[in-house]
């Protein structure tokens, strides 16, 4: 009897039309998606039997994962729900492992919670969203604070909260009945004194702007750094340039903060009025917080026209010459910047048919600006409150 013939599988050739199936992001990684689906079908099964959701207070009707495609920076789950007909969310980064340590949360997860909460243009609602960090397990050396807030928060036992140690910087708000931050002056103080040490390494302290427990700490250092001469200007006139070129936006935002809530702020901010109308014409944002103070003087439209109309004799060359040529470039490209050739009026007019919110800020101050009596000025005025008139931009 002959042998049986050997068969082969077909070999498929090097043009064959066969696909290769590419591994999903989901098929690649390991624990992480594993305990994300577990929360899911924890939060799917409260769902289904009624039960409310946490933060949003209400059953969930929708879970998406992995949403940083609609722009959530926590973007593991996104559980939504809807009260009166408007969708109240909640976002949640699911970590499989121990996240919380002696040093607070982590980083990333604060990085990203306070850039959802500064982003009015983000799908994040300051007023109706929540923001939560899941993870798996507890770290056992915090297992008496969390049990601590969490029967506080619940109401099961407020005698236990009102007996909490000294230690812990929370109260409860007898009138709203939640739990809150007291305000610790002592620890502000003493991250103060710390900074007080590094305050001519910007970049250092810089660094702590992201993090929510060294904000007043570095509003303090601002106001420290406003009474700090150096060759020109003041401290803070140096750190803010370095944050700006650094495009640190935290540690520039809070040094606004520091000028704008200073009790001599007036004369600060008379003494800064060139260097505060570029930061706004760089980041119109801004006019609409810390720097909207701008908005209220009419003259500085006038006087900020006739600066931008001498901007090309700003940078004298010559000076900058003996620092060598990346020196001069660096000047020229600084002096000349294209926004500091925009007129504070287009910027502004631009913010206004954009925003609703500053446009009838506009509005109501028009009214109260007086007209000058020089009869030229005073038609300089009347072109420019026109130009600032919202209605003068409706279309029927």
């Amino acid at each position: 009897m002959a042998p049986p013939k050997k068969t082969s599988k077909p070999k498929a050739s090097p043009g064959s039309s066969a696909k290769r199936t590419s591994a999903t992001l989901r098929s690649m990684s390991g624990a992480g998606f594993e305990f994300e689906d577990l929360i899911g079908a924890w939060q799917m099964v409260k769902a289904l039997s009624g039960e409310r959701a946490p933060g949003i207070d209400s059953v969930v009707t929708q879970i998406q994962a992995q949403v940083s495609a609609l722009l959530w920076r926590i973007d593991d789950l996104l559980l939504t729900t809807y009260v009166a007909g408007a969708p109240r969310r909640l976002a949640i980064s699911a970590k499989g492992n121990f996240q919380v340590t002696a040093a607070g949360l982590p980083a990333d997860f604060v990085k990203r919670a306070w850039e959802h909460w500064r982003d009015s243009q983000g799908p994040f609602n300051r007023t109706t969203d929540e923001l939560a960090l899941v993870t798996l397990g507890s770290h056992g050396a915090f297992d008496p604070t969390w049990r601590e807030v969490k029967n506080a928060c619940s109401g099961t036992d407020t005698a236990t909260f009102t007996q909490r140690p000294v230690a812990l910087p929370l109260r409860l708000n007898e009138r709203t009945n939640c739990i809150e931050f007291e305000h610790d002056l002592a620890s502000d103080w003493a991250r103060f004194q710390f900074l007080k040490q590094i305050w001519t390494d910007t970049p250092q302290w810089a660094a702590l702007a992201g993090n929510p427990l060294w904000t007043n700490a570095l509003r303090m250092l601002g106001q420290f750094l406003l009474r700090q001469p150096v060759e020109i200007g003041t401290a803070w006139d140096v750190a803010f340039d370095a944050a700006e070129a650094a495009k640190n936006e935290l540690a520039g935002d809070i040094l606004l903060d520091a000028l704008c809530l200073d009790p001599a702020a007036e004369r600060f901010l008379t003494e800064r009025v060139s260097v505060l109308l570029n930061v706004a014409k760089y980041r119109p944002s801004l006019l609409k917080g810390s720097l909207a103070a701008l908005l209220t003087f009419p003259s500085l439209f006038h006087w900020d026209s006739d600066r931008v109309d001498q901007v090309g004799y700003n940078f004298i060359g010559s000076s900058w010459l003996q620092g060598g040529q990346a020196v001069f470039e660096l000047a020229r490209d600084w002096t000349l910047a294209p926004h500091r050739r925009q007129k504070f009026l287009g910027v502004v007019v631009e913010l206004l048919l954009a925003d609703d919110d500053v446009a009838r800020r506009l509005q109501s101050l028009l009214p109260t600006w007086a007209l000058p009596e020089d009869p030229k000025e005073a038609l300089q005025f009347k072109l420019l409150f026109a130009a600032l008139d919202w209605a003068n931009y409706r279309r029927g």
